[in-house]
């Protein structure tokens, strides 16, 4: 399976538009929240990096050495401004039934088409969950009201509990913009589980 950060180049060539993403290094504490300057930084890469899979390796190997986790952030740089990508991490389990399951909801997301935006994306496996990374750009209040709308997201299996955490969400409604992990958590990378249309 192609990691995360392996896809980046499939994604770029579909928004040509984009010339620099934005990756997020933060210090990795399970359950808090950064609470000093130090804690976090951000690091906005070419799209030519960024397509180069052993380039963006070594990078994020580099910033992983220094202490850092790597994410992605859903800010984007384009030549018409700053845009982003629509992203969601989700509190479920890895399995098959719920790797179907979400790739259902994610396709029949914006089914009313009352929103301008694509669900065409990525299902993306972490060791304990995973990760919805959209492959086209958007607006930020387009992605400010796909972060509201994910509060809707419910899980049959589950009785009808939220299967998108909840305080990723609220952290990404806050500061505007979402981030998922590009990098490594307890040696495992996220990979692509599979492709959403």
């Amino acid at each position: 399976m192609k990691k995360t950060y392996e896809i980046l180049g499939e994604m770029l060539k579909l928004n040509p538009s984009i010339t620099h993403l934005c990756l997020r290094l933060y210090e990795s504490k399970t359950g808090l929240a950064a609470t000093h300057d130090d804690a976090f930084r951000y690091e906005w890469i070419s799209t030519d990096l960024a397509s180069d899979v052993s380039e963006i390796s070594a990078l994020i190997s580099e910033f992983e050495k220094e202490g850092w986790t790597v994410g992605l952030a859903s800010m984007v740089m384009t030549t018409e401004g700053i845009m982003h990508l629509l992203m969601l991490d989700y509190l479920v389990a890895p399995s098959a039934n719920a790797e179907g399951d979400l790739a259902w909801k994610l396709s029949t997301f914006n089914q009313s088409g009352d929103v301008n935006y694509r669900m065409d994306g990525y299902l993306i496996r972490t060791k304990n969950s995973y990760h919805y990374l959209s492959k086209y750009i958007t607006t930020e209040a387009n992605f400010i009201n796909f972060l509201g709308s994910a509060l809707l997201f419910r899980h049959s299996e589950e009785g009808e509990s939220h299967i998108v955490d909840d305080i990723w969400l609220g952290r990404s409604i806050k500061r505007r913009f979402g981030t998922i992990r590009l990098g490594k958590k307890e040696g495992i990378y996220p990979t692509v589980a599979s492709e959403v249309k």
